[in-house]
């Protein structure tokens, strides 16, 4: 019978994109239900400055079901790269042609991309697009995508595979290549099998580390590829000065210490620095590396602490028209789902570029642009903002990956901050007899990062993952949470970055709690 269930079971999973796409009832499909209008678009209830609101532009309606980048290349014209989750070769290239009135036009111009990621309108006018192994770039003004590589064999392997860039002003290109691992583990769900010497960050061909692709003239070939800083766990957020050149790094750091520790970082990059990662993070030694380092003094320390596990996704100086308050500051998008990210903030910054840390105690928020982003059924879901573009009349475009949603924050009168309407909360049942012994065997893996497995009792934990869509109490064996465990497209591998499959006795206790659900 278990292997009669097993087969359904997987049947079931090869259409869980599918269903993982299905629209909700909120504007374009989401889960946001709009109060009035934010310019031509649908205005979410979040809190902002008094002279900004949020607009919803775009949904899982529109066939979103992993936007990670968003630009606009010529008046109300966006391109969008939608990863379409963490399988291989499912991403896309997608336009959005905007009407006055915020009505759209959505395209696919370009398929089977895998993992995409970074997204650029280049100075010699090409756009510019990162995939897990190669960056290419076309022409936006032609009529078909024709790709031309511009770099590839880029690493794809482990925890942190996505490219992200940005151009420097003599126009060669800022590129990130991230860690396979969380803090160099030999066994990726090993707390105790740290590397040292950690092999991806020495040498002359670091994998954590930041890259400068030079090139023979503007819009030319490759002249060289070199690291030009190592330590940096994953480089998501970047950002450089349009005048200077500084380039500003957000270090997303390790995340096995408790809620409120490491701080992640802002580092201003010196050519040839090291910034310590996995040794230290936040200017404090990591956990497993205590033997090797009594102290961080050796490294290039953070220019400012951003609160734990806020996780900087995306990063741009702000020079537009729109908003005055905002000239010249580092916006940075938090994409945390902890009580610490879901949040846009901007920092002031020194005249060549520098971030400057927020007065008080340290690590603190600079000035809050976006805030209220929690989650509340009924009214919005939690904020998920990764990448953040400036558009051409001076809107902060962005995305959502994980709300599926495209977003801008327009210039009007910030009078969405009313609650709104909620819903009931979910009626949860009591957990399967077997609940409890999975829940055992997962707390300490997915407790590291994922609060709900903090809760106390499995009950407790039952409840967190049912309110939070993780566990569909009608089909419990086809929830999310149990092809994530399984590692299938389109979630992200739980934990990372294979799964329940790299934890000892994992994915037999997976098919146990399944086979028990089968028999009752």
């Amino acid at each position: 019978m278990f292997r009669v269930f097993y087969l359904a079971a997987v049947l079931l999973a090869a259409s869980f994109p599918a269903q993982a796409a299905s629209p909700s009832s909120g504007a374009f499909g989401s889960d946001y239900v709009p109060n009035g209008k934010c310019g031509a678009f649908p205005r979410a209830v979040v809190t902002t400055p008094a002279w900004a609101c949020l607009g919803i532009v775009a949904g899982p309606a529109d066939g979103f079901t992993m936007p990670r980048s968003v630009i606009e290349v010529s008046p109300r014209r966006l391109l969008v790269v939608d990863m379409g989750g963490w399988g291989k070769n499912i991403g896309r290239l997608v336009e959005i042609r905007l009407g006055d009135d915020g009505s759209r036009i959505v395209t696919t111009l370009k398929s089977g991309l895998d993992r995409p990621h970074g997204l650029a309108l280049g100075p010699d006018g090409k756009v510019y697009v990162g995939e897990a192994k190669v960056i290419w770039r076309f022409d936006p003004k032609t009529a078909a995508v024709a790709p031309e590589v511009v770099l590839d064999g880029l690493p794809d392997k482990g925890r942190h595979p996505l490219k992200t860039f940005a151009f420097k002003p003599d126009g060669n290109l800022v590129v990130n290549l991230g860690a396979p691992s969380d803090r160099c583990e030999a066994n990726a769900n090993s707390l105790v099998s740290v590397q040292f010497p950690c092999p991806v960050v020495e040498g002359a061909t670091p994998q954590a580390a930041i890259w400068l692709l030079e090139f023979d003239k503007l819009g030319g070939v490759k002249k060289s590829f070199k690291p030009i800083a190592r330590g940096l766990r994953n480089s998501m957020a970047l950002a450089v000065n349009e005048l200077s050149g500084v380039i500003v790094q957000g270090e997303n750091n390790v995340d096995l210490k408790p809620e409120n520790s490491p701080p992640e970082e802002l580092n201003v990059i010196t050519p040839g620095a090291n910034y310590g990662w996995p040794y230290c993070a936040a200017n404090g030694v990591v956990p497993g590396y205590e033997r090797f380092f009594k102290s961080c003094a050796k490294f290039t320390g953070p220019s400012v602490l951003v609160p734990a596990h806020s996780a900087p996704l995306g990063m741009v100086y702000y020079h537009g028209a729109m908003f005055p308050p905002l000239m010249g500051k580092l916006i940075v998008s938090l994409h945390g789902y902890r009580s610490t990210g879901h949040r846009i903030v901007a920092y002031d910054r020194t005249d060549d570029g520098r971030p400057i840390a927020p007065k008080g105690p340290q690590p603190a928020f600079p000035f809050k642009l976006v805030d209220g982003w929690d989650e509340q059924p009924g009214v919005r879901p939690r904020g998920a903002p990764v990448s953040i573009s400036t558009g051409i009349d001076g809107q902060i475009w962005f995305t959502e990956d994980k709300n599926r949603t495209v977003m801008v924050l327009l210039s009007g009168a910030a009078s969405a901050n009313d609650p709104g309407r909620k819903s009931a909360p979910i009626a949860v049942t009591p957990a399967p007899a077997g609940w409890p012994a999975l829940a055992q065997r997962l707390a300490p893996a997915c407790g590291q990062c994922h609060e709900d497995f903090k809760a106390v009792g499995a009950q407790a934990v039952w409840a967190k993952l049912v309110q939070r869509g993780w566990i569909d109490q009608k089909a419990v064996a086809t929830s999310k949470l149990i092809h994530s465990m399984r590692g299938e497209a389109p979630l992200k591998p739980m934990p990372p970055p294979n799964g329940i499959g790299g934890l000892p006795g994992g994915a037999a206790a997976l098919d146990a709690f399944v086979k028990g659900l089968a028999a009752n």
